[in-house]
């Protein structure tokens, strides 16, 4: 089976969709499956063309054995006018190159973009292939949650999102979400459950897997939050928290990442006057490196904004240091908490609630006994039920009877 994956974002660019697509890919590659992915030059989160990729409109090349076909996408971050430019920029150019594909016996897509479900719906029709959409974010809904201001929030260009995203899911054969709170967002809009399939973030084994602590030999204890940094995950209360932990000279907090609200974090932090020791802001690593920044962790701060509608998050950064034995410190609600207390693999904190927060990060620091032992629960847990061969194998199961392909 030859199948293309149609994404704004994918590998050199970071998170949890290119994180997740490429370990879809190397899945179904795994299991004898042909792949081509076609996506944009990356520019993500950094809000220009990355170094080595300024100047083309077409560009070939193959990451880990998969033929990869970039297209021009006009380079924007954050939101506004310039980003619906961004969309629908790669939506036409990648239709452009679509169209000239032969041979594809599946498409799928991922959403958001929702505007990149029109590119997959014209390539549909000429490669004559089945569609599944994969729904990481019910676009449009999210925007006031997670972009109170943007152009897509209210008006004319909601209400025309909202018909954009219905006619995509009557145009779908298959439509996959990322949570279990999505699924159910899926049905209360009148989504046939026999249409639906579910594949989670997960993680790969071959590279996280149970790594020892080593808190006595280390001062302070660091308390790990890696990934993206925007709207949607609330980092302001881990600063907050970090104010209210002044006295720990024990504890270090550690933002790895980058995003739209780095910038303001940094800047609460220094008017708080945070000591650096104590909340430190590092730059993104690859996904490489995140095994060895893990191993130097002893707990995962994983924190989402205060809205109900982010209780159907599930992020993605959770599951490798929960892989490799490190409990999670979550602010949130929804499914994760729950699977987090059922699994007694950390501690759950109300969202937006520093205080809340800082007495979890001094839970672990005075109780390594509980630390290790919600580690291992967290190692068995992730182990067994969230490793991308498990994930995957499940989902392929699911196409196979939906769609009648060889998967």
């Amino acid at each position: 089976m030859h199948v293309l994956f149609v994404t704004q974002y994918f590998a050199p660019e970071v998170g949890a969709a290119p994180t997740r697509l490429a370990a879809t890919v190397a899945g179904l590659q795994q299991r004898g499956h042909q792949v081509t992915v076609l996506t944009s030059l990356p520019n993500h989160l950094k809000g220009q063309t990355y170094t080595g990729y300024e100047g083309k409109i077409f560009h070939r090349e193959v990451i880990d054995g998969t033929p990869v076909l970039r297209t021009w996408a006009f380079p924007a971050g954050g939101r506004g006018v310039k980003r619906l430019i961004n969309y629908l920029s790669f939506m036409t150019t990648s239709t452009l190159r679509g169209l000239g594909l032969k041979g594809v016996d599946l498409i799928f897509y991922e959403s958001p973009p929702l505007f990149l479900g029109l590119a997959a719906t014209a390539l549909k029709k000429r490669l004559n292939a089945p569609v599944i959409m994969n729904v990481s974010d019910l676009w449009p809904d999210s925007v006031p949650a997670v972009a109170p201001d943007s152009v897509f929030a209210s008006g004319p260009v909601m209400k025309a999102g909202l018909g954009l995203e219905a006619f995509l899911y009557a145009q779908a054969d298959l439509i996959t979400a990322v949570t279990r709170g999505i699924l159910d967002g899926l049905e209360a809009k009148g989504i046939d459950p026999d249409r639906l399939a579910y594949l989670p973030n997960g993680f790969d084994p071959d590279r996280f897997e149970p790594r020892s602590f080593r808190e006595r030999s280390r001062k302070p204890m660091v308390f790990l939050a890696a990934g993206s940094h925007g709207y949607a995950h609330g980092l302001e209360v881990v600063v907050e928290a970090a104010a209210l932990l002044r006295h720990r000279h024990d504890v270090q907090i550690r933002l790895v990442g980058d995003g739209p609200t780095k910038q303001a974090l940094m800047g609460r932090a220094r008017d708080l006057e945070l000591d650096p020791n104590l909340l430190r802001f590092d730059d993104p690593v690859p996904l490489t490196a995140m095994p060895g920044l893990i191993a130097e962790s002893s707990a995962h701060l994983v924190t989402l904004r205060d809205d109900p509608f982010f209780d159907r998050t599930r992020p993605a950064r959770l599951l490798p240091s929960l892989a490799c034995g490190r409990p999670a410190i979550f602010a949130g609600r929804g499914d994760v908490a729950e699977e987090i207390q059922s699994n007694a693999c950390g501690l759950v904190v109300p969202p937006g609630d520093p205080k809340a927060l800082a007495q979890g990060i001094e839970t672990y620091a005075d109780d390594p006994v509980l630390l290790r032992r919600q580690g291992k629960a967290a190692a068995d847990y992730a182990q067994r039920e969230m490793a991308w061969p498990i994930l995957i194998g499940r989902w392929l199961e699911r196409v196979e009877a939906r769609l009648g392909v060889s998967a």
